[in-house]
């Protein structure tokens, strides 16, 4: 059997591009399309190519969907089956490319979906090796092509257009069996959660999948009430191969609860084959089930925040309205930058602005008053000047029985509005979000929808804020923000602090706060344990008519262990693209912060944090920081240069997406102990890429010059050598790692035999790094060492090293006075002689390389010397002699004189020369002569194959420069020149002009 889809009435780079090194395509196949079923073994598609490309690499996929389009983004290779992997040949011109696949695919019905890849090329081709295709009507495939970014089937790319467009295909089937086998599709249905009094319903079709024919007599259905069958075929039915029946199961739930139902198929046959999407059994049945849920609203406060379902699907109780000339005009849930992770629902208009799109909540029951409620609820745009409506539908599918309570101009950041419905005067019982359409191309974002009854008693934790990163056993300050919700002034309350786990950990009496108030009020709280946890407010009131809105959100902190500060700088109300700008390919950005900003607090600095606010997740980004300090207030003049701070840090750094803490740690700490200003410079090195200009982090401007930025794409910046860059007043609130307090220090003297200084001894810590050498009395001092246990190694060339354990206590010298020993040695002896005489060889020269080289030559007998090797160490050795050959080894010197014993070199034999070999006068004999052997010839060889000629150290005469022959050949040889070929000039490469000339020579 062989299916053909498509018409071919169009050209297109689908579905491989050949004019881009790599691309991914999928697209999808309709049930309706596809008239018969089986296993697919072969796939054709159909070419008309300006360039022949055998042998090219090609991937393809092949899986089932119930997805009508591909809208809503990849449907990725993870979830699909791949069935070709292999090289195809494309001819040039109009051919039938024919794929037999590696692994058939049995197809039993439902919407196919094909991927193909051509994989990452080293080259491109023409633009014209395009395949036949054809438009359809549905937003069926996905296309993407690039000569510099390799797609990943398993993970496609977000952001790529739909498209209705599709190749001209033919799949070859063959039947799944030779005898009847029944395949009922699908093999069991779950109408999932739906609504009370809604009506859902479901094409099932009933198949002959194999060879013969098959009868169907009956189907039933037992079970729930809410499960009907209607559009019943003609029965008893006699399929044959590929034939079917179908019938539609109907779910139309009267009542609450989960409802269950079996479908039963007849056939006329004994142990009939049967196929279905689970698995083959013996009896004909389909088990169908369904969740009744009562979407009204039965009491107040509601809220939804859209974080139970998996985007881009709506929760099941709210419904949409969506009437647009636009395919791309939406209403969905996205994951990521929303107000509460995971999701947010994402309202957008696309190209056309007059589409008409509304959220819709679950309506409330009949004994909830709408003008007794309102709707809270946090929104953002991707602009400043979009336009959300908010109002009630009296009808839910109905847009015309929309009413405008109020309409809210929204801004780029999250904010919370809070709309009132006390002044409708309607019937309508469902509020309604609808897109203002104040221009195309906008994004609406809500999280957070909380409907409630207009209170006389709310208060609200909003927010938790203060010092995320607190020290263990050290009091932290944090600040609650209240909000009056009510009409009544409140003051009998309470303000508790609670940490993970539910751990109360701090309370107040609130203070006194009207309606409309929003009142800071501050708790205490001194941390017991180390380490990342997170806390929270929560407002307690016994009249209290909102609990949904007590608690504040999460606040994350990381509990530093004793003895370490933090300080945070600024109070991040505003964002920037500082220390770092993303939205650029490299930047460099310093700062100065003050010393009552650090509390006056010395010591070492471990570390350094910001707050980024990311709608890009970016991990692993390259990051340098500099510190230092200086006396002056601020950058007015210029950067401070790299080369008059110290790196602190240089690596990589996550930067996820939202809202988060970046530290940075230093792999040593930095000494600040001058109590001067502190400069901070951080650069972002060039990168291949430039992301989103909405990757910002938390700042504050402070109207100064203390801080510097510069930011480009095709310019590198040296931090050694700033550019002039730009004096603001811009810097990012900033979190420092400080342990306070002074550090110690450490003196001696190294002495060696007989008690002697000895000068250049190297000292080195580890860890920490500290180090420094003797001076040429054999003192040493190294100050501002950090306080800890370290090994302290001294080492001088010739000497016994050392390691000695100290411990470097807080505000305090040591004083390590070391002795070191010379190093042992011995002697290493031998004896050289000669292979053709056995005898000793004079003047051989004998070299030994390792802790430290030495020379010595043979005597007369070939015996040789070292009379004070360093012992217990390795060497090598090398012996060279004029006529015989070097001989190379290693030896072991131990703690005892060495004696390498009795070293042969081999005499070099060097061959004959001017061998003559020649007949005699009666040809019966060969006469051969040569001359003796020669110590000092020198034997040339050159192939003249160098770009250069002559080569060096050669040259040339030339002594007839007359005119060419009649073949176009000079009389004597030249570097330039053409010759005549049958009557073609030919200009040879300059080498192989070269090498026949010196022939002709």
């Amino acid at each position: 059997m062989a299916v053909t889809i498509g018409s071919g009435d169009q050209l297109g780079r689908i579905p491989m591009d050949f004019f881009y090194r790599n691309s991914l395509f999928e697209t999808i196949y309709y049930a309706n399309e596809m008239t018969a079923f089986g296993t697919i073994n072969t796939i054709t598609f159909y070419n008309d190519f300006s360039t022949n490309l055998p042998n090219m690499p090609v991937k393809v996929w092949l899986g089932i969907t119930d997805q009508t389009d591909l809208s809503a983004g990849w449907i990725p290779a993870t979830q699909l089956t791949l069935v070709y992997d292999g090289t195809v040949n494309f001819p040039s011109s109009q051919n039938n490319i024919i794929l037999p696949l590696q692994t058939p695919f049995t197809y039993a019905g439902g919407n196919l979906v094909m991927m193909v890849n051509r994989p990452m090329d080293t080259t491109y081709y023409s633009s014209l090796d395009r395949f036949r295709m054809q438009a359809g009507t549905e937003l069926r495939s996905r296309n993407v092509y690039a000569d510099g970014t390799e797609y990943n089937p398993s993970q496609p790319p977000d952001g790529t257009t739909t498209s209705n467009l599709f190749p001209m295909t033919t799949f070859h089937m063959t039947p799944l069996s030779d005898e009847p086998t029944i395949f009922i599709n699908p093999g069991e249905w779950d109408f999932s959660t739906v609504l009370l009094n809604s009506t859902h319903q479901k094409q099932f079709r009933v198949m002959n999948m194999g060879g013969g024919t098959l009868g169907i007599n009956a189907i039933s259905i037992s079970g729930s009430p809410f499960f009907t069958l209607q559009n019943m075929p003609t029965l008893p039915a006699a399929l044959n191969t590929g034939q079917q029946i179908s019938f539609n199961l109907v779910y139309h739930p009267t009542a609450v609860g989960e409802h269950e139902a079996v479908v039963t198929i007849t056939d006329d046959q004994t142990g009939t084959r049967s196929f279905s999407l689970r698995a083959s059994r013996e009896t004909h049945s389909v088990d169908v089930s369904g969740t009744c849920i009562d979407p009204t609203i039965m009491s107040l406060p509601y809220l939804q925040n859209f974080d139970a379902v998996t985007a881009p699907a709506l929760p099941v109780q709210w419904s949409t309205i969506v009437q647009s000339t636009s395919t791309n005009a939406i209403i969905r849930t996205i994951s990521g930058s929303s107000y509460s992770e995971p999701n947010h629902v994402n309202m957008y208009n696309a190209d056309d602005q007059m589409a008409s799109l509304y959220l819709v909540a679950p309506p409330y029951t009949n004994t909830i008053q709408t003008n007794t409620t309102r709707a809270k609820f946090w929104a953002r745009s991707s602009s400043t000047t979009a336009v959300l409506d908010v109002g009630v539908l009296t009808d839910p599918q109905n847009a015309t029985t929309f009413t405008l309570s109020q309409s809210i101009t929204l801004t780029n950041s999250w904010a919370e509005y809070v709309v009132t419905f006390g002044a409708y005067t309607g019937a309508g019982r469902v509020i309604a979000f609808r897109h203002g359409n104040s221009s195309t191309y906008q994004d609406l974002k809500l999280d957070n929808i909380m409907l409630e009854v207009i209170p006389e008693h709310d208060l609200a934790a909003l927010s938790i804020i203060g010092n995320v990163t607190p020290t263990m056993g050290m009091s932290a300050n944090y600040t609650v923000n209240v909000f009056n919700w009510g009409s009544s002034a409140q003051s009998d309350y309470e303000i508790k602090l609670y940490k993970q786990g539910g751990i109360e950990v701090a309370s107040i009496d609130g203070a006194n706060i009207n309606p409309g108030q929003l009142l800071p009020q501050t708790l205490a709280w001194v941390p017991d344990a180390e380490g990342p946890t997170f806390i929270y407010a929560k407002v307690v009131m016994a009249t209290d008519q909102n609990p949904l809105n007590d608690e504040s959100p999460h606040l994350a902190v990381t509990v530093q262990p004793p003895g370490l500060l933090v300080f945070t700088i600024g109070d991040g109300s505003e964002t920037a693209r500082m220390p770092m700008d993303m939205y650029y390919m490299n930047s460099l950005y310093e700062c100065i912060y003050y010393p009552e900003e650090l509390g006056h607090t010395l010591g070492m600095i471990y570390g350094v944090a910001f707050y980024n606010n990311f709608v890009t997740d970016l991990p692993n980004m390259p990051v340098n920081v500099w510190l230092g300090t200086t006396t002056q207030n601020d950058l007015s003049g210029g950067y401070i240069p790299s080369t008059e701070l110290t790196q602190v840090f240089t690596g990589n750094i996550d930067f996820p997406s939202g809202q988060n803490l970046i530290h940075i740690p230093f792999a040593e700490p930095f000494l600040y102990l001058e109590g001067d200003n502190l400069v901070l410079m951080v650069q972002r090195p060039m990168d291949a890429q430039y992301y989103s200009s909405l990757d910002v982090f938390q700042t504050q401007n402070d109207g100064s010059s203390r801080a510097r930025n510069a930011y480009a794409d095709g310019t590198t910046y040296d931090p050694a050598s700033p550019p002039t860059g730009t004096a603001t007043g811009i810097y990012p609130k900033t979190s420092f790692y400080i342990i306070p307090g002074g550090v110690g220090h450490i003196q001696g003297t190294v002495t060696g035999a007989n008690s002697q200084a000895l000068p250049g001894v190297s000292v080195q810590f580890t860890p920490g790094g500290y180090s420094t050498v003797t001076n040429a009395n054999g003192e040493y001092s190294i100050i501002n060492i950090i306080a800890d246990d370290y090994s302290v190694n001294f080492d001088l060339y010739g000497h016994v090293a050392q390691n000695h354990n100290v411990t470097i206590p807080e505000d305090e010298t040591v004083t390590l006075n070391v002795s070191l020993q010379p190093m042992a040695t011995v002697s290493v002896s031998g004896t050289i002689v000669a292979s053709d005489t056995g005898a000793g060889l004079a003047g051989a020269l004998i070299h030994l390389s390792g802790y430290q080289s030495y020379d010595a030559n043979s005597t007369a007998t070939g015996s040789f010397s070292f009379p004070s090797v360093y012992a217990n160490l390795s060497y090598e050795y090398t012996i060279m002699c004029p006529g015989y050959t070097n001989i190379t080894g290693t030896i072991a010197v131990g703690a005892t004189n060495h004696n390498m014993g009795t070293i042969t070199l081999n005499e070099i034999a060097y061959a004959p020369h001017a061998v003559v070999a020649e007949l005699n006068a009666g040809f019966d004999a060969i006469n051969l002569s040569w001359e003796a052997p020669d110590p000092t010839a020198i034997e040339i060889t050159e192939s003249f194959e160098d770009a250069v000629y002559p080569p060096a150290d050669w040259s040339q005469i030339i002594t007839n420069n007359g005119p060419i022959n009649s073949s176009g050949v000079y009389p004597t040889w030249c570097r330039f020149g053409s010759v005549s070929i049958s009557g073609t000039p030919v200009n040879p490469h300059p080498r192989s002009i070269s090498k026949r000339s010196l022939v002709e020579l």
